[in-house]
């Protein structure tokens, strides 16, 4: 069995995994929210946020490659940065096998990476059934700040992004459309506005 993650000590597998997503499943038309951003910008402090302040989201699977590495950073007693290039394939398999199992559930989905470029959403996107909803929640920060936020996180975490890193994923930077989403709404510190 894989290890996915853990919460409250407990591991979680993928068995347990499914399981989980049978007890979340809801009546309404599910939803995939893909948070679009550069590392660092709060997608996923987006997610805490709308688990803590809106009760139906804690409904929703939290889909990424970060938990899976994050977790085998701390089982395997190093740093996020120490074990992302060994883990990253790993950690893709898995992700893409969460979303499989949370659409085989109907669970909406929270697609907790950077989703820069069209290329990387369509390879998502093409995994969700046509009758979810497809939105999109993009962040945008001065670069002097999304730095700053960086520098903190390893600091704090030892998650450690390198300019090269950043630079790299900049320079794949394609704004959703559309095309690609029903919704679209920009996130800044404390609100979302709809684009």
């Amino acid at each position: 069995m894989r290890i996915i993650y853990t919460i409250n000590n407990n591991t979680i597998n993928n068995n347990m995994f499914e399981k989980i997503f049978n007890k979340l499943k809801l009546t309404r038309t599910p939803e995939v929210v893909f948070l679009i951003g550069l590392p660092g910008s709060g997608k996923s402090s987006y997610i805490k946020k709308q688990f803590d302040n809106e009760r139906h989201f804690r409904k929703y699977a939290v889909c990424s490659t970060d938990y899976y590495i994050e977790t085998m950073a701390a089982i395997k007693g190093k740093k996020y940065h120490e074990i992302f290039e060994e883990f990253y394939p790993e950690a893709e398999k898995n992700f893409f096998e969460h979303i499989d199992v949370a659409v085989k559930n109907n669970v909406s989905i929270f697609i907790d990476r950077t989703n820069v470029s069209a290329s990387d959403r369509k390879m998502v996107l093409d995994k969700i059934p046509s009758h979810y909803i497809k939105r999109a929640v993009v962040f945008h920060l001065p670069q002097d700040e999304l730095k700053k936020r960086l520098l903190h996180r390893a600091e704090t975490t030892g998650k450690v992004i390198t300019d090269e890193v950043l630079e790299r994923i900049i320079a794949k930077y394609e704004h959703p459309t559309y095309q690609e989403f029903d919704k679209m709404e920009r996130a800044y510190n404390r609100f979302v506005d709809v684009i």
